[in-house]
């Protein structure tokens, strides 16, 4: 995602990777600047398994309600179990790159 900045007259881009998003100003060459600082960072923050491990656990719980809805023929509530599985899905894959 890239925006135009009236009031400074610079381009930026918005990085979002799982939980972490930052603003990145680009250098004379046009690329985003990344300090060796900001990626050994980036190689001990935790949140990312941290999150991950609560995602795992959420998935199994919404399997298990989905499974429930199933079997009882609730299929309003199994699309809507399908569907957070959908996005918890997305979720975990922003998370592993």
């Amino acid at each position: 995602m890239s925006e135009h900045s009236a009031a400074s007259g610079r381009d930026r881009t918005a990085e979002v990777k799982g939980m972490e998003h930052r603003t990145l100003y680009p250098n004379r060459s046009g690329r985003p600047q990344v300090t060796v600082e900001e990626m050994l960072q980036a190689f001990r923050s935790k949140r990312a398994e941290q999150r991950a491990r609560v995602l795992r656990m959420e998935i199994d719980y919404e399997l298990a309600v989905l499974y429930e809805a199933l079997q009882n023929g609730r299929i309003e509530e199994a699309d809507a179990c399908k569907q957070r599985l959908r996005d918890m899905r997305l979720e975990m894959m922003q998370l592993e790159m």
